[in-house]
């Protein structure tokens, strides 16, 4: 059995912030869950509770569009 790598990230965004975020490995994936307040990624607008799950991109774009606090964790897609 491999051993996964998973990398988690507890981000607060004042309303109006970008970053955009590069995976450190393109054979993984990004699941975004927001706990409060809300974002826009891979043009999907995410409120409180929501979650998105991304496959197969190198990179993606996170705004806030109210002040937000939300997990963004990268984990590999490969068994």
């Amino acid at each position: 059995m491999g051993v996964s790598e998973c990398l988690v990230y507890l981000a607060n965004f004042e309303k109006g912030f970008a970053q955009n975020y590069s995976l450190h490995n393109e054979k993984n994936g990004v699941y975004i869950f927001v706990i409060k307040g809300s974002v826009e990624t891979a043009n999907t607008l995410l409120e409180e509770r929501d979650g998105l799950g991304i496959l197969e991109t190198d990179q993606l774009s996170i705004r806030a569009q109210n002040d937000a606090e939300f997990l963004l964790m990268e984990v590999s897609m490969t068994i």
